[in-house]
């Protein structure tokens, strides 16, 4: 599953920085003369990378967990759905 989900998010990663150049290829020549180039690079490298950080790593937690969250409730109801049902009323309660 790992696999998968960091590919899918390489591949993610692909598209974006091929949209990146395509709009950066529309720019107007003002836009390059009053932006840095390093501002430029920057972003086209290190925010790219941070989404594909995200993508990857940040789905796959969040599936674990929602997955993790769902199991447990299940065992707790399947154990005694009563007692499930006061902790679950006693969370809402605070």
């Amino acid at each position: 599953m790992r696999v998968i989900i960091i590919g899918v998010s390489r591949d993610i990663e692909f598209d974006l920085r091929n949209d990146l150049y395509a709009h950066l290829i529309r720019l107007s020549p003002e836009y390059y003369a009053r932006t840095r180039t390093g501002d430029i690079m920057a972003r086209a490298t290190n925010d790219l990378n941070a989404v594909r950080t995200m993508l990857g790593p940040g789905v796959m937690y969040w599936f674990e967990t929602t997955l993790t969250f769902v199991l447990a409730i299940a065992i707790m109801v399947s154990v005694d759905w009563r007692l499930a049902a006061f902790a679950g009323d006693a969370c809402a309660r605070g």
